[in-house]
């Protein structure tokens, strides 16, 4: 989950790395690196804290199965944070 919070000056800044997620259930399991998984079918509210705020978001778990690994949803992002997106990437195309 990604967190933004707004400046003064109509800015955003990404808060996801100091924000804190807890879930209200037992439906939605937050490790300590705050990823989150469901463990059961059921609705649960996640509260996430950061920069002295709290927002609170409703979610439903529709199934607790891990599904298929995929690149863009799995991997996409890991290489996006190492900044190897885009024309870094051309060395995959290659192979």
């Amino acid at each position: 989950m990604l967190v933004l919070g707004e400046t003064d000056s109509d800015g955003t800044l990404d808060l996801t790395a100091q924000a804190v997620f807890k879930s209200d259930s037992r439906v939605i399991e937050i490790d300590s690196q705050g990823y989150m998984k469901a463990r059961t079918n059921g609705q649960a509210t996640i509260i996430v804290t950061a920069a002295g705020k709290q927002a609170k978001l409703v979610v439903k778990a529709e199934s607790g199965a891990t599904p298929p690994v995929g690149f863009v949803r799995d991997v996409m992002p890991i290489l996006s944070k190492r900044r190897l997106q885009r024309g870094h990437l051309s060395w995959l195309r290659q192979r």
